[in-house]
């Protein structure tokens, strides 16, 4: 379970990394300045996006009975 979710928290992360990206692509509109709304929307989607991504290739681990 431990792996499960350092790999979603990994998928979270990468996804709204890629609004740094998006920064450097489009400076005039995507900026810590007055595009800072943006760039927070353009994070959460991302990271959003990243965690439906894992979650479709590896859903929530089924519970282990002992």
């Amino acid at each position: 379970m431990a792996q499960w979710l350092y790999m979603l928290l990994w998928s979270i992360l990468s996804g709204a990394a890629n609004s740094i990206a998006m920064m450097f692509l489009f400076p005039d509109m995507i900026n810590l300045g007055e595009g800072i709304k943006k760039m927070g929307f353009l994070a959460l989607f991302g990271a959003i996006i990243g965690a439906m991504n894992y979650l479709k290739q590896s859903p929530l681990p089924k519970k282990e009975v002992t």
